[in-house]
């Protein structure tokens, strides 16, 4: 009986396959790709790495998706940094520091706060034109907070030396 696993795979190799062949790279290009992995066939690849291959493909065939994750990106890195300044438990550790459970976390929570933002219920769906405005919006909120927090600080310091 065939599992699930298998059933993923077939339908990876098949995309593999197809998206190969509308690059026009031909045999020598998937040779070269699948020697990347250290492997003779795309049977050999697991699902991940057909998973990897197949949108990396995608992005060469569409560089538009490639723009689209670009921006998507850069707009959860905005806001992970909008929630550290404003003191997010979760954001406050180095995401280099971070284990790939509370990366997963962070990037889900970033993700939740765009769909809010946005209105739109799943964060891929978010168009260029909104990724770009709700970036520059979380930058822009985070700027505001760091400068009034070092006014206050300064206040504060300023203060404490008169006394």
């Amino acid at each position: 009986m065939e599992t699930l696993i298998d059933k993923e795979q077939k339908r990876y190799i098949k995309k593999f396959h197809t998206l190969l062949g509308r690059t026009g790279g031909g045999e020598n290009a998937k040779k070269a790709i699948l020697q990347s992995y250290g492997v003779a066939s795309s049977r050999d690849l697991s699902v991940a790495e057909l998973i990897e291959v197949c949108d990396a493909l995608d992005r060469e065939l569409n560089p538009e998706l490639a723009k689209l994750d670009t921006n998507r990106k850069q707009l959860i890195a905005a806001i992970s940094s909008y929630h550290r300044v404003m003191g997010v438990d979760i954001f406050q550790k180095k995401y280099e520091d971070c284990t790939p459970y509370e990366k997963q976390q962070r990037n889900q929570y970033a993700k939740g706060t765009a769909e809010k933002a946005s209105g739109i219920a799943d964060f891929n769906d978010i168009p260029l034109n909104q990724l770009h405005g709700l970036y520059n919006g979380f930058v822009k909120n985070r700027k505001h907070i760091e400068a009034v927090d070092n006014i206050a600080n300064n206040d504060l310091l300023r203060r404490v030396n008169l006394n």
